[in-house]
């Protein structure tokens, strides 16, 4: 996150966020405040960065040491199992 945010800084410099305003996405309102809640970029640049993680910036642990798949659960989403159907199941 902190490489992140020194981005973020060193981008805002180049626009008109920073200026000396009260604003809602300065931190506390501070009119000379850090930018805190926009994106250092153009609303496709962020489009396209949430289409492309950069998954190895990312640590991973699975929940069963057995099987990384575990998490796929039961095969069913909980809206499905209403009433307890069982209409999956073989007679």
């Amino acid at each position: 996150m902190d490489d992140f945010n020194d981005y973020k800084d060193v981008f805002m410099t180049r626009t008109i966020w920073t200026e000396d305003c009260k604003s809602w996405y300065k931190n506390n309102a501070n009119p000379t405040g850090k930018i805190s809640a926009l994106w250092p970029g153009s609303t496709l640049h962020y489009l396209e960065c949430l289409a492309s993680p950069r998954y190895e910036d990312y640590e991973f642990s699975y929940f069963s040491a057995t099987n990384r798949f575990a998490y796929l659960g039961n095969g069913f989403k909980t809206i499905t199992m209403v009433r307890k159907s069982r209409l999956w199941e073989k007679p």
